[in-house]
């Protein structure tokens, strides 16, 4: 996350007219001032903060104070970045490829297709189990009160993301039983979910109340160990009981999305903020973005993630 404060300095450097040197300095400087990264403490810690987020605002802001800073004359350290001990090595790997990394800086665009997006506005890893409740609504049609359990396992889940008594908007994001209900429910995606007046209304309650999370089995763990998550894999399974039937999903990861699906969410988001004219303008530049798997080829990962 380090790199946030890198690359804001050198955007801002840029739009404030700053020269080559100027700029490199403004990034050297953005390094020294950026927070450690802590998203790895974050998502490991027992209950997920509300800071989780917070060391964006840090990064910008140190961003704007290094190019301030660098515009009225001051130095950083040039090897704050890709020295022996830059932030490079701090938040990257020892495999990291410089001169790959740098290769056409600035000529070419890559949007990677393998990325996995939060269609719901839930924790990332929530979203399989999302889709399935909305899947079991549409095959099943059973009402809110002719279910009498559900039990949702999904990997590693915190204390804040089992509970499906919630009190805050906050709570209500993390909450696995209350965004579950509301997905059966048939509730739009949308952060609407997050206010008391839809997650504390019947039948949503009610039915948050039926459902229990627990960890998956140690046998579907020991398939992939620790740091399968970070590669899109969460196991996930989900029951849903009535008195006489069972209906159930069971799946191994976050959905990829195809191009063209890509292509019209990259549009969904975009759009309002360019107005409903730009759809042209934005087509364009969604079209002069390369193929990821093209940047796979040159560097010899083909077959790989970028």
């Amino acid at each position: 996350m380090s790199s946030v404060a890198v690359g804001t300095a050198a955007a801002l450097s840029r739009l404030a007219g700053l020269n080559a040197g100027q700029t490199a300095h403004a990034m050297a400087l953005a390094a020294y001032g950026a927070p450690p990264p802590l998203m790895h403490r974050a998502m490991t810690a027992v209950e997920i903060p509300e800071s989780k987020y917070d060391p964006l605002a840090a990064h910008t802001r140190a961003a704007f104070e290094a190019v301030d800073l660098a515009s009225a004359g001051v130095r950083g350290d040039l090897g704050a970045v890709e020295g022996d001990l830059g932030l490079w090595r701090l938040f990257g790997t020892a495999g990291f490829d410089e001169a790959a990394a740098l290769l056409d800086l600035g000529r070419h665009w890559y949007l990677d297709n393998e990325v996995w997006f939060k269609v719901y506005p839930v924790v990332l890893y929530s979203n399989p189990i999302m889709e399935a409740m909305a899947a079991l609504s549409a095959k099943t049609g059973w009402a809110a009160d002719e279910i009498t359990q559900v039990r949702i396992e999904r990997w590693n889940p915190k204390p804040g993301e089992t509970r499906a008594t919630v009190a805050t908007e906050s709570d209500a994001w993390l909450s696995i039983p209350v965004n579950a209900a509301l997905s059966y429910l048939g509730g739009a995606p949308v952060t609407s979910w997050r206010r008391p007046e839809v997650f504390a209304a019947e039948p949503a309650t009610t039915l948050a109340s039926k459902i229990v999370v627990t960890d998956v089995s140690d046998e579907v763990k020991s398939q992939r160990g620790t740091n399968g998550l970070w590669n899109g894999w969460s196991p996930y399974s989900v029951v849903i009981l009535t008195d006489t039937w069972e209906e159930r999903i069971d799946g191994s990861g976050l959905r990829r999305y195809p191009d063209t699906e890509l292509r019209s969410k990259w549009l969904t988001c975009l759009r309002p903020t360019f107005g409903e004219g730009s759809e042209a303008v934005l087509t364009s530049a969604l079209n002069h973005l390369d193929n990821p798997r093209q940047l796979m080829r040159l560097f010899g990962k083909e077959g790989e993630r970028s």
